[in-house]
């Protein structure tokens, strides 16, 4: 069939399709694919995008999901959304022409350890890059040496040792556990006890929430797990999506949700859904989270809700990626986390403008 023609030849030729609406094949309200549905690298969908593009089994088919705006007004009081420009542009806070950096949020992180120092600096370089205000990098005393010479310069580096040095700090939110290991497993879960304020928690700090079981999350948390994380803090059942996933943990818990994958779902009180547009392979290597941890944070700080916050700062580094590839500047091979990191002025400025390119 022209189907299968077409999928032999991306794979023989390394041609590149694109589906317009939908991929052929695919249904449109459930998912659910035939054998020779049309394998496509990227869907342009045109208005309204259709439930079918986000669903699990649709990703390998569906390739960069491009929303086509037709004037249409964005239901924003959908339980269920698709990140785009469309939904996402009306969220971005305009900064007054006197804005100064302690309008635009002081955001601690508490990371790093000894052969996890990038984590640290990942992190902090995507706070910098999401427009907070100040960044303080809390560090094990043991590696603040070395995280000083490599962070960024406009980053705060201090090194400490005791949970009340961070939280007797003056700072608007805290991202906690990217590359911290274990071994301050006390005064992390000290800190996480602590903190009155918004706060991200990621990697090491949310192994720790699974085993910790006298540690809930709270409401004003953003937790964001990768598929494996996730597990640990509840186990998957057989045949059950992503989205029954999420809403099964929102069941018991306030804290905002961001599942990462190919399509990351970001889960809100009261039955919200976002699902992510952007991204690509390239995104499959070591420090992605760690980038999207500190702009989440960075966006919290500077006044979005968690839920905005987690919905943006997916689609941001995800954009970031595609126009690092786009660009030629990288390949999906080649691509890393700290040029996505450096990509986003690009994605806030397309967002902005509401001019795209592929």
């Amino acid at each position: 069939s022209c189907c299968k023609a077409m999928n032999h030849k991306r794979l023989l030729d390394r041609a590149v399709t694109c589906a317009i609406d939908l991929p052929t094949g695919l249904n449109g309200d459930t998912g659910e694919v035939d054998p020779a549905t049309v394998c496509a690298d990227l869907t342009v969908t045109l208005g309204l995008p259709k439930r079918g593009l986000i669903a699990d089994a649709a990703v390998e088919f569906v390739g960069s999901l491009q929303v086509v705006e037709l004037g249409m007004e964005v239901d924003e009081g959908a339980d269920v959304t698709l990140a785009c420009p469309a939904s996402l542009r009306p969220l971005l806070i305009r900064r007054s022409h006197s804005a100064h950096k302690g309008d635009c949020g002081r955001l601690g992180i508490v990371a790093g350890s000894k052969g996890f120092v990038g984590a640290a600096v990942l992190c902090s370089e995507g706070a910098l890059r999401g427009g907070a205000g100040l960044v303080t990098l809390w560090v094990p005393d043991e590696i603040y040496e070395i995280a000083a010479v490599k962070s960024a310069p406009e980053v705060m580096v201090v090194p400490w040792s005791k949970a009340g040095q961070v939280l007797e700090s003056r700072m608007d939110a805290l991202v906690v556990g990217p590359g911290i290991g274990r071994g301050m497993d006390a005064e992390v879960q000290e800190i996480l006890h602590g903190w009155k304020a918004p706060l991200v928690l990621d990697a090491d700090g949310l192994n720790l929430l699974a085993n910790d079981k006298s540690l809930r999350s709270a409401a004003d948390w953003v937790l964001t797990p990768h598929e494996g994380e996730m597990q640990r803090l509840l186990e998957r059942k057989q045949n059950e999506s992503r989205s029954e996933w999420a809403a099964r943990f929102m069941k018991e818990n306030d804290a905002v949700l961001l599942l990462k994958g190919p399509r990351t779902l970001v889960a809100g009180p009261g039955g919200r859904e976002s699902y992510n547009s952007s991204g690509n392979s390239g995104m499959a290597s070591g420090g992605m989270g760690d980038v999207l941890a500190g702009v989440i944070g960075a966006l919290v700080v500077q006044g979005h809700s968690r839920f905005d916050a987690a919905s943006l700062g997916a689609w941001l580094t995800g954009r970031a990626a595609e126009l690092q590839v786009a660009s030629g500047v990288q390949s999906v091979e080649s691509l890393a986390a700290s040029d996505v990191a450096a990509g986003l002025g690009g994605a806030f400025l397309e967002l902005k403008s509401g001019c795209s390119g592929l």
